[in-house]
């Protein structure tokens, strides 16, 4: 009679990855980054690493954050993130976003 190890070598475990929370750091216009424009850089690096494409920064100064998919100019994708810093209080906010891959990448 054979003993079927395969149970012991390979659990079959679902597992869920520590980034899998990242897709929801980039969400909707008017959302807070409370870090000022370093908290928005990372959130937007952790969200565009989760959800898997690459980006190019139109303008990435303290004040005000502008990236696009770099897809734009070969397949004319229209994923857009632009936010920029309350004077009176010094966070980040979203104040345009478009979330729609139109190059394929999923969102």
């Amino acid at each position: 009679m054979e003993t079927d190890l395969l149970p012991s070598f390979c659990s079959h475990e679902e597992r869920t990855l520590l980034s899998a929370s990242w897709v929801h750091l980039i969400k909707n216009v008017g959302q807070c980054f409370k870090d000022g424009v370093k908290g928005f850089r990372v959130a937007l690096h952790k969200y565009l690493v989760e959800i898997g494409f690459n980006y190019d920064f139109l303008r990435n100064e303290s004040d005000r954050v502008t990236a696009v998919c770099r897809m734009k100019e070969r397949r004319g994708c229209e994923w857009r993130v632009h936010a920029l810093m309350e004077y009176a209080n010094g966070w980040f906010y979203i104040r345009q976003l478009n979330n729609v891959h139109t190059c394929g990448a999923a969102v």
